[in-house]
């Protein structure tokens, strides 16, 4: 009976240890790629300038940077007061650029009008009665 269980350790010790090889082959792989991605975009950084394709990649991603991608520039929202890494500033369910852009109310304020009701459901029951009444 002994003999079994020092069979039974034995097996599974073999068995972690094969898991672990095979897990450590996988991690050697995925680090070999990151960096053979990485060699590629640093090669093509360093290419001639003056190449048709670069220039459209660099035209085609330039612009004012917008970290929180809300459609808001980092510098609007600078002069706003709202946050450029949160696209929600002020956690009331609107995004920044949807309550200056959309519905004019204050990105830094969740209930703009102070009734008490957050602006998106404010929002969401206006919208709801209007579609009410139209149909």
């Amino acid at each position: 009976m002994s003999m079994d269980r020092g069979r039974i350790k034995i097996s599974y010790i073999i068995e972690l240890f094969g898991l672990a090889i095979i897990i450590a082959v996988l991690i050697f792989a995925l680090q070999s790629r990151s960096a053979s991605n990485t060699h590629t975009t640093n090669s093509q950084q360093t290419q001639d300038t003056n190449s048709p394709s670069i220039d459209v990649i660099s035209n085609a991603t330039s612009g004012p940077a917008d970290d929180d991608q809300d459609g808001l520039s980092n510098s609007e929202e600078a002069s706003l007061g709202t946050d450029p890494k949160s696209s929600d500033s002020d956690n009331d369910g609107l995004s920044d650029y949807d309550e200056v852009k959309v519905y004019k109310s204050d990105p830094i304020k969740s209930d703009t009008d102070g009734d008490g009701i957050i602006d998106v459901v404010e929002y969401r029951t206006v919208t709801a009665r209007q579609t009410a009444q139209s149909c």
